[in-house]
């Protein structure tokens, strides 16, 4: 890490020795009063060390400093060398939040690293999240966990609430990683097919990683509708969905774009109330799940003809993990590796 005499040094060639050390010492004091004051952060360790760095860092990347009665006002740093800066903090949740509130420079991308990840898993956080949204919150993330659980009765309002937040994260063309728990696809009105469509077809031009849990479908059928509807998803999680409850207005996915999935990781439980449990052979081929490359499967499979079955469909598979329960009276539960049954 440089200190102040090394900076001086450099500095030399063009300002003079002396002038160098109080401009250096201005920043870096500065810096590290608003950084730490604002951070909540004590002055000492590693964390004064990495802010100690990034203000002599300043002083060199920036070609024009002017004291002020707020501190020292710089050039614009290039958002790549911020990016850079702060790869080096990504475990340091606590520097992150001290960098994100001391410039404006680097509070997009230290919110980036912090805040990557978000979950909504309560009626109120739906709500405000919801009222965010609508004012352009939340651009910077990646991963989305959304699902009321704190109800036992879910309204045509939290719906309401889905739709708003689902629409936004699409217009944002950003999302990696969509996990979503008891949306009730079953309030779905006819008038609003075409918007929710449009949101699942944008949504499905980033998203990699799909999670469905005890998420409602009017049938089978508009589960895989919805699964197809996302063409780079590498992992794939169903767990406990209902996929027999009928509603009127029937397929609300029916006739979106149907891709074929290339999936690495696939994971599939189902509740014991559901109508019929989703044969993961079955689902294989229906949501034309490209398994060339899976090295993770993870199932219940009910029977153990089923087992066999799967264990058949993935049996050119690099599969690493292969985990199957058979509730059937004297068939296996528990881990297996892909061998044992070929």
């Amino acid at each position: 890490m440089m200190n102040c005499s090394d900076v001086a040094l450099r500095a030399s060639k063009t300002v003079s020795a002396v002038k160098t050390i109080n401009r250096v010492t201005q920043i870096q004091t500065w810096f590290l009063s608003t950084t730490m004051a604002k951070g909540k952060a004590k002055k000492k360790g590693k964390e004064k060390e990495i802010v100690e760095w990034v203000a002599n860092l300043l002083y060199f990347v920036h070609t024009q400093t002017h004291g002020s009665s707020t501190g020292p006002r710089w050039l614009p740093l290039p958002p790549e060398i911020i990016w850079m800066i702060l790869q080096f903090l990504r475990a340091d949740k606590a520097s992150l939040r001290a960098c994100s509130l001391a410039t404006r420079e680097f509070r997009h991308a230290a919110l980036l690293c912090l805040g990557r990840h978000l979950t909504v898993s309560t009626a109120s956080r739906l709500k405000r999240c919801a009222q965010l949204l609508a004012g352009g919150a939340f651009q910077h993330i990646r991963s989305l966990d959304l699902g009321v659980n704190d109800k036992k009765v879910i309204t045509e309002g939290y719906w309401k609430n889905h739709l708003v937040v689902l629409g936004a994260f699409a217009r944002y063309h950003a999302l990696n990683r969509l996990w979503l728990s008891e949306v009730p696809f079953r309030f779905l009105r006819p008038s609003q097919r075409n918007d929710l469509r449009e949101t699942i077809t944008a949504l499905g031009s980033t998203v990699t990683e799909l999670g469905l849990y005890g998420c409602h479908f009017s049938s089978y059928e508009e589960m895989i509708s919805l699964i197809r509807s996302f063409p780079h998803c590498n992992f794939l999680f169903i767990r406990n969905c209902v996929t027999g409850e009928q509603t009127a207005g029937g397929n609300a996915f029916a006739g979106l774009p149907e891709h074929t999935l290339d999936v690495k990781d696939l994971q599939l439980s189902s509740p014991s109330s559901n109508v019929s449990s989703i044969d993961i052979s079955n689902l294989i081929e229906d949501a034309a799940l490209n398994v060339r490359s899976l090295t993770a499967l993870v199932c219940d499979v009910g029977t153990s003809e089923r087992t066999q079955r799967v264990a058949a469909a993935v049996s050119a598979s690099p599969v690493e993990q292969f985990q199957v329960a058979c509730a059937e009276t004297g068939g296996f539960q528990g881990r297996r590796t892909l061998v044992e049954f070929r």
